[in-house]
């Protein structure tokens, strides 16, 4: 069993249903990349969304079809600091003009003899 975030990162893929494969330390990446066998593009979008973490997907031609290779690189952060399945939280609307209260006046508001609707 590998420690640190290789181990924690393993440990999240697979109590997200995700098998484990061979976990280790590799030479340092200044970006985490998620490689893919070809075809399979759209479950390293998964594993992706599920780490809750910036990556660069790429094809792998030497893995064979169902894999992916997660390389974690300086960009990861580490758990805690992640992104929720790599959703981000959804921006509140702008708050909209406030709402015009009837007028009580019972004159009508005119130019040059025409009735102005506001």
């Amino acid at each position: 069993e590998v420690d640190g975030m290789a181990g924690d990162t393993s440990d999240q893929l697979t109590t997200a249903g995700f098998q484990a494969g061979r976990v280790g330390n590799a030479a340092p990446l200044t970006t985490t990349v998620i490689r893919h066998a070809a075809g399979d593009e759209a479950a390293a979008h998964r594993v992706a969304s599920t780490l809750g973490a910036p990556a660069e997907i790429e094809v792998d031609p030497t893995l064979t079809a169902g894999s992916v290779a997660v390389l974690l690189g300086d960009d990861f952060p580490p758990p805690g600091q992640r992104g929720a399945g790599g959703a981000q939280p959804a921006a509140k609307p702008a708050p909209g003009p406030p709402e015009q209260q009837p007028s009580t006046d019972d004159d009508a508001i005119t130019a040059d003899g025409i009735t102005c609707v506001n």
